[in-house]
């Protein structure tokens, strides 16, 4: 079962419950690009998490995306030994989520109004659902 062309994986990725003194975190920052991202879990159990991937507008079409998703994933895998990347993305946004797809990242399930702010959408609130996608 699945959203449209987005298959859900047999055994959802889960995140492990952390503390403050076992999240370890990596940042990459750049004038035209931004990533941001870390590897979360116990020393045993660690996995990527991307927080935010942007790209201004003047810069998109030049594969930056990719090569910071790609630093993100290297740094997870290399570094920490993680079992995965995850992240969440808007359902509405088809360019993200046909850029993660071609990175080979699958959705495992859908968040209900996983982006809620007061004041931003219909009714006073922004109540958009987001995909949780993995990498393995």
């Amino acid at each position: 079962m699945g959203y449209g062309t987005f298959p859900f994986f047999s055994t959802p990725c889960s995140e492990t419950g952390t503390t403050s003194s076992s999240v370890k975190r990596f940042f990459f920052l750049a004038s035209s690009t931004t990533v941001l991202g870390k590897a979360e879990g116990s020393p045993h159990d660690f996995h990527g998490h991307v927080t935010a991937l942007t790209v201004a507008p003047e810069y998109r079409r030049l594969s930056l995306a990719r090569t910071l998703m790609n630093f993100l994933e290297t740094v997870s895998d290399d570094v920490y030994a993680g079992l995965f990347v995850d992240l969440y993305v808007r359902c509405t946004n088809s360019i993200a989520i046909d850029l993660y797809e071609g990175l080979g990242y699958s959705v495992y399930r859908r968040v209900r109004e996983y982006y809620g702010s007061l004041g931003l959408g219909p009714g006073g609130k922004d109540e958009e659902d987001a995909f949780g996608s993995c990498l393995l």
